[in-house]
């Protein structure tokens, strides 16, 4: 089990890599596009189509990488107000949640990639079950990250209840 947690921080690197690159991309797409409409007079006709595919990429595949890092949103006024035994239980709750979501995101994607075969972008004239493809690619990512931090956290149950009944025992 280690190993393969070990090889799924591996895939988040190499994730953080390609939406870094895929960031300077769409930046570089964006001043390029600027620059020639306002200086050249003349507008990149796929420019606008490349920059909202990394937009959307960028967000699918950096939904993992929020997972795993515990950066996604939630409202932390709750987690303040319960107890640590409450707060691991909503945790659970939302993992459950996440993963029924991710789930359901990434076979829907999946029904979407032969409907793909049949139609082309406007601009870039590419087929677009790769742009579906990318997209349950990033949910399966997905479904990995909360499928490991569930793992993470039924390791820390023991030492959570553990907490839990000594805070009732000195009450």
């Amino acid at each position: 089990m280690d190993k393969a947690i070990s090889v799924f921080k591996c895939t988040q690197k190499i994730l953080g890599y390609i939406i870094s690159l895929m960031l300077i991309g769409m930046v570089v797409v964006v001043c390029a596009q600027t620059f020639c409409r306002y200086v050249m007079f003349r507008s990149i006709p796929w420019s606008e189509e490349l920059s909202r595919y990394f937009f959307v990429w960028i967000t699918v595949l950096g939904s993992s990488l929020a997972i795993s890092q515990h950066i996604q949103v939630k409202i932390d006024v709750i987690d303040q107000k319960l107890k640590e035994a409450a707060v691991w239980k909503l945790e659970h709750f939302r993992l459950l949640l996440g993963f029924i979501m991710q789930v359901v995101y990434c076979y829907s994607a999946c029904l979407m990639i032969p409907v793909g075969t049949f139609q082309k972008s406007a601009a870039l004239k590419l087929p677009m079950q790769y742009m579906y493809l990318i997209i349950a690619i990033g949910f399966f990512f997905s479904i990995i990250a909360v499928v490991v931090e569930f793992i993470y956290l039924r390791r820390e149950k023991d030492a959570v209840m553990k907490r839990a009944a000594g805070e009732e025992a000195s009450k």
